[in-house]
């Protein structure tokens, strides 16, 4: 896909998760520590990222060091699809029969296990509801026979699932504390397919949510990290104004 047509598309996208987050009281595009963060808010920085989550790993470990941030990545779990002309008039609209999960934000995530679990980072997965605007200009992605993506607008946030501590990351991936797993099992369990299963088995062994202890039938067997280890500590519970539930460091 052009790398200008994708830019332009993630921005409507972008900017109305900013506005949404920042409020009427938050403040935008502010200058900490060298970068430009997209809201401040309540002494908390909102990073907002639609893809490439390993390209904010430096950002992030600069801005965790005084300021706790919430990375928002949104999953389009209803998506429309409407179909503009050469003069950008709506010619048919109809409902994608695709949903996205929030197991494939592993995809991402797996470039910032060497700064996760922390409890200075808050992962909020934005479950929207967005409108495309594709054009047939031969533009486009040649998995779409060039119809290019001319513009994704959020029409809805219907629901946001917060991962910060262990926990979180355990009870999103419906894993036992107490039973040992492989990735066969994650796949079962989340209905993802066996290379997302590895991507997910891989991120909690590099993050140490979870350890290698052995072998069954051929299959690597992972268990689950006691709640005395050292990574667990230093978390504590608090409540957003929007009602959501945060982990913080409690120092």
């Amino acid at each position: 896909m052009d790398k200008h047509i994708s830019t332009y598309n993630e921005s409507a996208l972008h900017d109305s998760l900013k506005a949404y987050y920042k409020g009427d009281d938050g403040l935008s595009e502010v200058a900490i520590k060298g970068y430009y963060v997209d809201v401040l808010r309540d002494g908390t920085i909102y990073e907002i990222q639609t893809a490439n989550l390993g390209a904010m790993k430096r950002k992030l470990s600069m801005l965790i060091t005084d300021w706790p941030v919430v990375v928002v990545y949104p999953i389009p779990a209803v998506k429309w699809i409407t179909r503009i002309d050469d003069q950008g008039k709506g010619v048919y609209r109809r409902r994608s029969p695709k949903k996205g999960t929030g197991y494939d934000v592993f995809k991402e995530l797996i470039y910032l296990a060497p700064l996760l679990p922390n409890p200075a980072i808050t992962i909020a997965l934005a479950f929207v509801e967005v409108e495309e605007a594709r054009c047939d200009d031969g533009k486009g992605s040649w998995r779409r026979k060039g119809v290019s993506i001319v513009d994704r607008k959020l029409l809805s946030i219907q629901s946001t699932q917060m991962l910060s501590d262990p926990e979180e990351y355990r009870s999103f991936l419906q894993l036992d504390e107490k039973s040992p797993f492989t990735t066969a099992d994650i796949k079962r369990k989340l209905s993802v397919s066996a290379s997302l299963a590895s991507r997910i088995a891989y991120f909690l062994r590099k993050t140490q949510m979870s350890e290698f202890i052995g072998k069954t039938e051929r299959k690597h067997l992972y268990r689950w990290r006691a709640e005395s280890d050292p990574i667990r500590s230093g978390f504590e519970t608090v409540k957003g104004e929007r009602g959501e539930t945060r982990k913080l460091y409690n120092a």
